[in-house]
């Protein structure tokens, strides 16, 4: 009696993937691949958000990687462009090299399998990124803390201009309740994130809160940050004054603020800005009452904090 070779089914099993590789079925795999990733792109670029199942991410994405602004409704269409364009080299590449494969194909018999297989694989892998990245709900938020985070850090002192060159200064914004936030109008990718929170804070706060509430965000770039450009970009998300002020003003002065706030912030060679995204919530005082960090997964807790100083201010 002869003893079974146990290395046949794993050298049966390297030929087979060896010629799952050379044949045309794995070119055939991967020109479906990219096929499927381009009219993934192009279906997140217009998928509403509103829509019921991939709206939230499809609209995070977008922000994400094509500097989508939701309440301008403006996006970066070269970007959508060029994600979806990329990947052509690569598939003329695959078709060069497996051409001959793929003619050897049965055409039908092997395009539906394969193209199939392609379709799943791609799918799932979609699904768990949704997953990994959708933000969580404000029902799975962890309850807000209140007075176990409550602070009562005295303010450093500024004597800043807004969009409209008015002075803002913690005297002009005593006995009001105060989000303040930093963020520069160059930015396309955090500040866009902060923004858009605050907007949708702003959104869900009834008129008579609002009416209670300054919201004030120091330039991270005052040498670059004109009042121009400070109102630009107030207009673009619909802030006002007195709601609204957009701070600049010479470098020391703001830096010199900006470091007593200890923000931590670094200049990359291109010209980005990497900085820290934080929310500060003030009370009538002047005094920092909680320090929240941006993000769907926080906003829960910023809509909160804020409601909760403004029911203070209200008693």
């Amino acid at each position: 009696m002869t003893s079974r070779d146990p290395t046949l089914p794993v050298g049966h099993a390297l030929d087979r993937f060896r010629s799952f590789v050379v044949g045309g079925r794995f070119a055939l795999f991967v020109l479906a691949l990219f096929v499927f990733y381009e009219a993934a792109v192009l279906a997140l670029a217009f998928i509403p958000a509103d829509s019921a199942v991939f709206g939230t991410f499809a609209e995070q994405f977008r922000i994400r990687c094509f500097n989508y602004n939701p309440n301008a409704g403006a996006m970066d269409w070269p970007l959508v462009g060029l994600m979806t364009t990329e990947p052509l080299f690569l598939q003329l590449l695959v078709f060069f090299v497996w051409r001959r494969q793929l003619r050897e194909l049965g055409w039908f018999r092997a395009v539906a399998p394969v193209a199939g297989s392609a379709v799943v694989a791609a799918i799932v892998a979609a699904l768990c990124l949704v997953q990994s990245t959708a933000p969580a709900s404000a029902a799975a938020a962890p309850e807000f803390p209140g007075e176990r985070i409550r602070t009562h850090l005295p303010l450093p002192d500024f004597a800043l201009r807004d969009q409209d060159d008015q002075p803002v200064s913690p005297a002009s914004l005593r006995g009001r309740t105060v989000l303040r936030t930093t963020v520069y109008s160059g930015c396309t990718t955090a500040c866009t994130m902060m923004l858009t929170q605050i907007r949708k804070a702003l959104d869900e706060l009834s008129p008579a809160e609002r009416s209670r509430l300054t919201v004030v965000a120091v330039s991270l770039d005052p040498e670059t940050d004109t009042r121009e450009l400070r109102g630009m970009t107030a207009r673009t998300y619909s802030f006002d004054a007195p709601e609204f002020h957009f701070l600049g003003g010479k470098g020391s002065e703001v830096n010199r603020f900006l470091d007593d706030l200890q923000i931590v912030r670094e200049r990359r060679p291109d010209g980005r800005i990497e900085h820290s995204t934080i929310f500060f919530c003030i009370d009538r005082g002047g005094r920092i009452a909680y320090r929240l960090s941006a993000g769907e997964q926080h906003h829960a807790w910023l809509l909160a904090a804020l409601r909760s100083l403004l029911a203070e201010g209200a008693r």
